[in-house]
């Protein structure tokens, strides 16, 4: 099901959503030519896969940054706390949030580029973190596969931990349907009844007994 956040994240995002306008505007008066939204659409670079069952939003792109040469870049922005920051400082978007990372590189590799500038901004005192990023190919592939088993496969993928009190479980959003028993919402992605299809749609079996359904999604 989806997420429901609270005021407090709902503020969060908007606030970083004021940044990424800031950031432009440094990067524009640094020299960098920066186009925020696809001329193509007049909207937000978006990347659809799989038949539209995986894809995202990049923040932007840009020529001219330093030491690309002319290479056009994926751009993507995020905000950190403090300590946040200063580890991604010390160890680098890689190490420090290897989801950023897989996440700039996807983009990069779906918008056809081999460079990326990851750039993290600290809350605490509006400090940068810029990283240039060459194209992680390997990455790439191993996330297009998981994705594609995730969402073609047969069942729920397993937990990433049996107990509720696992850091990454403290963070994920759905931890109480994971770990507590909450209802899911319902919809097609939840169904025992439905699966996802390569053709971007999705098939309903619900007229049909659970058991007789052709590869069934069940536990």
């Amino acid at each position: 099901g989806t997420r429901n956040f609270e005021g407090r994240m709902l503020r969060l995002f908007e606030r970083g959503k004021r940044e990424e306008a800031w950031i432009i505007r440094d990067l524009r008066a640094a020299g960098m030519e920066v186009e925020d939204v696809d001329p193509e659409t007049g909207r937000q670079f978006e990347f659809s896969k799989l038949g539209g069952h995986f894809g995202g939003s990049g923040d932007a792109r840009a020529t001219k940054v330093p030491g690309g040469g002319k290479a056009m870049h994926t751009l993507e922005f995020k905000t950190h706390r403090n300590t946040s920051f200063n580890h991604l400082v010390k160890n680098g978007v890689k190490k420090s949030k290897f989801v950023h990372y897989v996440q700039t590189n996807l983009y990069a590799s779906w918008a056809g580029h081999t460079s990326s500038l990851y750039i993290g901004v600290g809350k605490n005192d509006d400090d940068y973190h810029i990283e240039r990023l060459k194209l992680d190919a390997k990455v790439v592939a191993e996330h297009e596969a998981k994705a594609e088993s995730i969402i073609f496969g047969a069942g729920k993928p397993s937990q990433i931990s049996t107990k509720a009190s696992f850091y990454k479980c403290q963070m994920c959003g759905f931890k109480k349907q994971c770990h507590g028993g909450k209802k899911p919402d319902e919809n097609c992605r939840t169904c025992v009844y439905s699966r996802p299809h390569r053709d971007g749609t999705w098939r309903c079996g619900y007229s049909r007994r659970a058991w007789e359904i052709e590869d069934p999604i069940l536990p």
